[in-house]
């Protein structure tokens, strides 16, 4: 039975050198309100534990998830790989393929955790932290989990370690401004200055996401670091890049990082029962970056 002070999470990654300053343990929250057409974690965008293939995984003459699909249709098995139908899958998890499943071709990805397990297993990276690294609270949305991600950030402040939060800032602010006493570093994404092509490209409105900005501009005292993916055709544009300069610097956020647009997560849709949609779309190269760069830098922003 879920309790109050868990959440769902799809990974805890340590060692981090690029989510907030220093070395960080990262934890992945399940449940995002976007749906970005160029996300790299498409499996954190549903919030409850879904099931996941790895094809090249499997047990060569295995067949035992065939047998055990209750619905004896929604798996199939050629010669090298096993093939799920998510239009078929009753999503019976445990009872079923996964149990017997030995070398993850077919896993359960999510997992429920409380505040206190969580706490434990990022103290036992507390080591590495040294002065600047932490935790850093990613997703996924971390503030559609708000009582987990909120009790988890208090737990380890009151620790002593610094704490991050990557966000989208699709979220209530009363949410957010309750969370502010125990962040030290707030990472934020702004992708689209445009309401439309947000819409297109994200799946929601940017208006709650721009009014949260201001607001934590107004009233927050901790560094505040908004982030651009670079989708070439997309974010990169000129247009784009001025309307999103004069908001920032509008609301005195001179400094923005840059993240350039990578298709390592392209695999990850198949194996979630998905498919990507930006395969054409090419990943920028060092003189795509640098003419992304130089454009804020001329309207007056530092690059990160």
């Amino acid at each position: 039975m879920s309790e109050i002070n868990s959440g769902t999470i799809f990974h805890i990654q340590p060692y981090s050198v690029h989510d907030g300053p220093g070395v960080r343990t990262v934890v992945f929250l399940k449940g995002c309100p976007l749906n970005c057409l160029w996300c790299s974690n498409p499996e954190s965008i549903e919030k409850l534990p879904q099931i996941r293939t790895k094809g090249n995984l499997c047990e060569p003459g295995c067949v035992k998830c065939v047998g055990a699909c209750l619905e004896n249709k929604a798996i199939e098995k050629n010669a090298s790989s096993v093939l799920l139908d998510f239009r078929k899958c009753r999503f019976c998890t445990i009872k079923s393929c996964i149990s017997v499943c030995r070398t993850g071709a077919i896993e359960l990805c999510g997992k429920e955790i409380s505040v206190s397990d969580a706490v434990s297993e990022i103290l036992k990276d507390r080591k590495f932290f040294g002065a600047e690294g932490g935790l850093t609270l990613s997703g996924g949305e971390p503030f559609m989990q708000a009582d987990f991600t909120i009790e988890l950030l208090e737990r380890i402040r009151n620790a002593g370690i610094s704490t991050a939060v990557e966000t989208s800032l699709y979220a209530p602010f009363s949410v957010i401004e309750k969370a502010l006493p125990y962040i030290s570093f707030f990472i934020f994404d702004i992708k689209l200055i445009n309401d439309d092509l947000h819409k297109h490209y994200c799946g929601v409105s940017n208006e709650i996401i721009l009014r949260n900005i201001v607001k934590l501009a107004e009233i927050a005292r901790i560094p505040l670091l908004p982030r651009m993916p670079v989708i070439p055709g997309i974010t990169d544009t000129a247009e784009n890049i001025d309307g999103l300069s004069e908001f920032l610097m509008g609301n005195k956020l001179k400094y923005i990082n840059l993240l350039p647009y990578m298709k390592m997560g392209i695999p990850k849709y198949a194996q979630i029962g998905k498919q990507y949609q930006l395969e054409s779309t090419p990943v920028p190269d060092r003189h795509d970056m640098e003419k992304v760069r130089s454009k804020f830098v001329s309207n007056g922003m530092t690059v990160l």
